[in-house]
């Protein structure tokens, strides 16, 4: 017998066999569980990170100058939505991903004849160790991003607040959508600056780089044409506009009460 394998005593193999295929089944039920909040702190991500972007460059400024908590909060917030690589963000979760893949997979798979010892050795000693360190891990990746999406839209608070309307009290966002005079369509108030910022972070984003490939095939463009950069920007606004702006059903204005 194994040094980790615990005797039991005949008249409970019964009972312990039930009990512990019960917690091993509960190690495939808490993968799952967890693999579904994977998919959700990407969403939670992405919508952070549209927060992030549709304030204004001197509300940033203002965080980013703080004397006080803000610049420190800024300062992960830039780190966070100004960047180039997605996966810098997101590689420890994609390596928790695996392993629990793996977890899930190896819990599936204990052999449907394995003795009660068996089965708890396999239980105590493969499984739930594993599992309660990607717990951990979990919740502190999930704090996170929790605290990204809390400051991501405090800063927007902040930017309706004060830089959002000009002196005039004209609201002047730079993704505001107006119509370009030149071809008469759709486009936003600054395509410079802060649409760049947007785009290149939009860019990012695995679901936009799977996008712009397929229809990259079924274009046949050079992805450094300005074919490439109008779908670009057409998938970044949608990201931008979609969200409950209170546009006109046209799209080409917003209406009062936009946020």
């Amino acid at each position: 017998m194994c040094q980790q394998c615990t005797s039991i005593h005949p008249a409970l193999e019964e009972l312990v066999t039930k009990h512990t295929r019960t917690g091993i089944q509960d190690i495939v039920g808490r993968a799952d569980r967890l693999l579904q909040v994977c998919n959700q702190m990407e969403d939670r991500y992405r919508d952070a990170g549209i927060a992030f972007h549709k304030t204004e460059r001197a509300a940033r400024h203002a965080w980013e100058n703080d004397t006080g908590e803000w610049a420190h909060h800024y300062a992960n917030l830039e780190k966070a939505f100004l960047l180039d690589r997605y996966e810098d963000i997101f590689a420890p979760l994609e390596d928790m991903t695996k392993r629990l893949t793996k977890l899930r997979t190896k819990a599936q798979h204990v052999p449907s004849a394995a003795s009660a010892s068996q089965l708890m050795v396999a239980l105590r000693h493969e499984l739930l160790p594993p599992m309660e360190a990607l717990l951990t891990e979990f919740k502190t990746f999930k704090y996170f991003i929790s605290r990204l999406k809390m400051d991501a839209h405090a800063l927007r608070t902040f930017n309706r607040q004060f830089y959002q309307v000009n002196d005039l009290g004209i609201r002047c966002a730079w993704y505001d959508p107006v119509v370009d005079i030149i071809n008469n369509k759709r486009t936003v108030r600054n395509r410079s600056g802060e649409c760049t910022l947007f785009a290149d972070w939009v860019y990012s984003l695995p679901e936009a780089q799977r996008a712009l490939k397929v229809q990259a095939g079924l274009d046949g463009f050079n992805p450094s044409g300005s074919l490439f950069e109008d779908r670009l920007f057409a998938y970044s606004m949608d990201l931008l506009w979609r969200a409950n702006e209170g546009l006109l059903p046209d799209g080409s204005q917003a209406i009062q009460g936009v946020q």
